[in-house]
């Protein structure tokens, strides 16, 4: 650990319960705890806030989860997130669309970390967030499809040249 991380950390540490409760309350990004042996997972005021919800609106489980998830996406997402829990890769970070309240989707980009397994080495808890990455996927769309355009409009100029 860095020293410049130990000074941050060691405030951190000196926190009670109710004043890391007020940090994650005031973190615009979703936090998310999930604690995999009750099934109960904690979402902070920010993940209902970015998907238009009111603030503990929804059930506090993994099926809240799932059920916001894009259909075309939850496959994908699904397969990430076993192959982290089994160990099968390294990390667990995925960018999908979640749906809103709304209807709308928006992407967000969702990493998590196990904190603590089992003795059998099942997941016992995990911790994550998920940050708002719309604009910048609807920003990549935009780009690659003007780029798209442009090359239309050269291979396009450049036949006519050949003529």
């Amino acid at each position: 650990m860095s020293e410049n991380t130990a000074c941050v950390m060691a405030p951190l540490s000196d926190l009670g319960q109710e004043q890391l409760q007020t940090l994650l309350d005031l973190v615009s990004d979703g936090i998310w705890d999930w604690n995999a042996n009750t099934g109960h997972v904690y979402r902070n005021p920010g993940w209902y806030r970015m998907l238009g919800y009111p603030s503990h609106s929804l059930d506090n489980t993994v099926f809240t989860w799932e059920n916001v998830i894009h259909p075309e996406d939850y496959p994908r997402v699904m397969a990430c997130f076993e192959d982290y829990l089994s160990q099968r890769a390294p990390s667990y970070q995925v960018e999908y669309r979640c749906r809103c309240k709304d209807g709308s989707y928006l992407w967000i980009e969702d990493s998590g970390h196990v904190v603590a397994r089992n003795p059998d080495g099942s997941v016992a808890r995990m911790f994550g967030a998920h940050r708002n990455i719309d604009d910048r996927k609807r920003l990549v769309a935009h780009l690659e499809q003007r780029n798209s355009s442009l090359e239309s409009l050269i291979a396009e100029r450049t036949r006519e040249l050949c003529w």
